[in-house]
This record gives C-alpha cells, sequence and structure tokens, in this order.
C-alpha cells in the first residue's frame, strides 16, 4: 500500500516511521524540500505542494491509495486545507481514503469549541459524500510530553501542559 503523510511534523514523523516499519510505501506531501527524509526507510518520495491548488493535490496524490494529513497552518482555517484534500481525494482515481488531522484535545468541559470547531466543515462534507473513506482519530493527550525530549518527536509545550515537571514540588 501507497499511503501519503501530509506534513512533516511531530505526528507525521511517528506516522512515517510506523507505516515504513510494516512494509507501506510512504509518499510526503510538503511545502518545503526536507533534508531529514532524504534516504529515511520507506519515504518514496517527497512532493511539494502547498496545499491550496485541487489539481495540484490530485496530481500529488495519483499513485496512493489513502491520506493521512497532520498538517495545521495558523495562516489557513485548517478546515480550508482540509476540504481541498477532501476534493483531491474525491477526484483522485485512487486515493479514496483520508484521515484528516485532529489531533487536539478538549482540556476543560467547560472550554469554548474553538477545539473542536475548527474542522466542522470539514466534518459535515466528509458527511454528505460517499466516494472517500474517512476516519478521525481523537487523541487527547500524548504520553510522549513525559518522556525525555531525547526519545521523541514531539517539541516542550511547557507550562500549557498539566504536569509541570519542571515547578514541580
Amino acid at each position: 500500500m501507497r499511503v501519503a503523510v501530509a506534513g512533516t511534523g511531530s505526528f507525521a514523523k511517528y506516522f512515517i516511521d510506523e507505516f515504513s516499519a510494516v512494509g507501506h510505501e510512504v509518499v510526503v506531501l510538503t511545502r518545503s524540500h526536507k533534508d531529514f527524509l532524504d534516504g529515511k526507510k520507506g519515504v518514496v518520495e517527497q512532493r511539494i505542494t502547498d496545499y491550496t491548488s485541487v489539481a495540484e493535490l490530485v496530481e500529488a496524490l495519483k499513485d496512493c491509495d489513502a491520506l493521512v494529513s497532520t498538517i495545521f497552518d495558523e495562516r489557513y482555517p485548517s478546515s480550508e486545507l482540509h476540504l481541498k484534500l477532501l476534493e483531491a481525494c474525491k477526484q483522485s482515481p485512487k486515493c479514496k481514503r483520508f484521515i484528516p488531522a485532529e489531533y487536539r484535545g478538549k482540556f476543560s468541559p467547560d472550554e469554548d469549541a474553538v477545539f473542536y470547531g475548527y474542522n466542522k466543515p470539514l466534518k459535515e462534507a466528509l458527511k454528505e459524500q460517499n466516494d472517500v473513506e474517512y476516519t478521525f482519530v481523537s487523541l487527547g493527550w500524548v504520553a510522549d510530553y513525559i518522556v525525555p525530549s531525547t526519545n521523541r518527536n514531539h517539541p516542550d509545550i511547557g507550562p500549557f501542559h498539566p504536569l509541570d515537571l519542571v515547578r514541580a514540588p
């Protein structure tokens, strides 16, 4: 199976490693060439895209069976970019499975919907179509934040973390 991974950040690195470990070929969609991916096991190719052109994305996905997005871009509403990825999957002759980026969590019951509402247009679009299978992965807190930084891909998040191990009594 050939899987496209959109993005090259913390979550993308885990997906790339794990897909490669089980024998899948990985195509990485990225805004710019990443040297750390050169020669990486399982990575077939890096395809440069800014994620805004559906036609460009269709071409990038032409030989992929599935798409996993890990992108988050503060310049665009997340759903805007993901709607373009969905449309590219719909137009693709082959890529009919999609896991959009949904890696935020709800941190308290009385919190505003900012953490859930940002992908609402995408969720509605996915429900209204039948061309592309989809899955949402909702994680909550990632255990990697409590292991030494040398053993993880995620950066430190400082005082945002509920367990501040630096200033713990």
